[in-house]
């Protein structure tokens, strides 16, 4: 179903297929409608929409009324064959001959404008706007609704970033005790799931790009610009070097090994460890492979 040009404020309005009155619900499609509410998402503290069905004629009026929230669009349909007019202060109409198009509008919509919920979380249309953290707990709060996703029971947020995750209060303990980081290292709430290492210098080079997870990881960092050695340590990348080794940061992408001196090279700056001693060698292509000087290459 086409959405753009969608107005918060807008509704639907769809009709029976039955000619007359089109518009009057039988109690059948009234039961249907009540049926559907079940398969819409439960994001609610009580499980539910949060979404209320009602016909401001009765029990079966002249149509169905389906809200969301008030300021989010209401949606009014059968559960038939169906004809639906969108409007808008812009005039836009669609058309629709589906009821399960409606449907996926309505949980678009409810996606959309933020009512699908993280992990832990659930969706208040009255929650305090006063939120406790793992560091934070308001001992008075002025007494107003605030609409949107809160922590569940038990649940709170871990701080007052944005994004902050749901975890349970005694996960706290966890959280405000920092742990003591070794030399050149810091503590990060969310640092890399993936960080640098000294193996992102070491031969071969250059290193193919490795995907990562998008994730959180609490910790002890390397701080920005060092690298994490093989004994644990936090680095330079010069340091991150081995024997016969020197950093530097326009290389060759073609290395010159026992069995292999390329001929033609493409012309490009390689950073990462390269043999420094003159006239040596890579033993082999292999990972961390050793410089050495050509007469100890295997005959």
């Amino acid at each position: 179903m086409q959405q753009e040009n969608f107005n918060p404020y807008a509704s639907i309005m769809v009709y029976s297929g039955r000619p007359n009155p089109r518009w009057q619900l039988s109690t059948e499609e009234w039961h249907q409608l009540s049926k559907l509410m079940d398969t819409l998402p439960k994001i609610t503290e009580n499980g539910g929409g949060p979404y209320q069905l009602d016909s401001p004629l009765g029990y079966s009026g002249f149509h169905a009324h389906f809200s969301i929230i008030s300021s989010y669009p209401d949606i009014y349909y059968v559960a038939n064959k169906c004809q639906a007019i969108l409007s808008n202060p812009a005039g836009y109409m669609i058309f629709t001959d589906e009821q399960k198009q409606v449907e996926n509008w309505f949980k678009d919509s409810a996606k959309n404008h933020g009512l699908v919920c993280g992990q832990n979380e659930i969706f208040k249309t009255c929650g305090s706007p006063c939120i406790s953290t793992c560091t934070y707990k308001p001992d008075i709060c002025i007494a107003m609704c605030s609409t949107g996703c809160f922590c569940k029971e038990g649940y709170v947020r871990e701080s007052n970033k944005t994004g902050s995750s749901c975890i349970k209060q005694e996960d706290c303990e966890n959280v405000n005790v920092l742990p003591t980081c070794a030399e050149n290292e810091e503590f990060l709430t969310c640092g890399s799931a993936c960080p640098p290492t000294c193996n992102d210098w070491s031969y071969p080079l250059p290193k193919q790009p490795t995907p990562c997870i998008m994730m959180c990881k609490r910790g002890c960092f390397c701080k920005n610009g060092l690298y994490r050695s093989k004994d644990g340590k936090c680095v330079k990348p010069e340091e991150c070097c081995g024997k016969n080794e020197v950093f530097t940061s326009c290389g060759s992408a073609c290395v010159e090994t026992c069995n292999n001196k390329p001929d033609m090279c493409t012309d490009q700056c390689v950073a990462g460890c390269f043999c420094g001693r003159p006239n040596h060698v890579r033993l082999n292509n292999n990972t961390n492979s050793l410089c050495i000087p050509p007469n100890e290459c295997p005959k």
